[in-house]
């Protein structure tokens, strides 16, 4: 809308491309499925010792083979500028919303960012610390609670859930101070 009042326009809404607004939804719900099947491909279904570029190699090579729509990478608007009278930096120049999407998948995969299904809500999330992680940070109920969280107590409860002896005093400690 800037660049249309820039350029003079007198009706700047019909700048807008409204075919592209249009099919935006079923675009990005389809980027969207495209980017997850290939994040899980990549990072929640093989754990072999290959690299991302053999990863993605094999995974392109048979959705191509099977006929499957995947994702595309596309070449990216970059350019390299001063910024706050201080430094030089990378700035993305994207056109649409799949060069931001493409983007983030493209630095994800290059700095080899690991993914991981939840274990809780069975999302994706990336792995930023500790590589033994399960559950994200995502709240996952009412109470604000993080499926780090819910998923810690889940396994401490079933891991007592067997425990005889912490049955026998749990009991006894609830008939005394209950």
């Amino acid at each position: 809308m800037d660049k249309a009042w820039y350029l003079g326009y007198e009706f700047p809404q019909n700048y807008l491309q409204v075919e592209y607004l249009d099919v935006m939804p079923d675009n990005l719900e389809r980027l969207q499925r495209q980017a997850l099947e290939l994040l899980t491909h990549i990072w929640a279904e093989d754990d072999s010792d290959k690299s991302v570029d053999e990863k993605m190699t094999a995974y392109y090579l048979e959705a191509e083979q099977a006929g499957t729509d995947v994702f595309r990478f596309r070449p990216q608007k970059m350019s390299y500028e001063l910024m706050y009278r201080e430094i030089f930096a990378e700035v993305l120049c994207p056109d649409t919303v799949y060069g931001l999407i493409d983007f983030h998948l493209r630095e994800c995969l290059k700095r080899e960012i690991k993914m991981r299904r939840c274990k809780n809500c069975g999302r994706l999330f990336a792995v930023t610390g500790h590589g033994g992680t399960e559950y994200c940070d995502r709240p996952a109920d009412e109470k604000g609670r993080t499926c780090k969280e819910i998923g810690a107590f889940r396994v401490w409860k079933k891991s007592k859930s067997a425990d005889e002896t912490f049955k026998v005093f749990r009991r006894e400690y609830k008939k005394r101070f209950a």
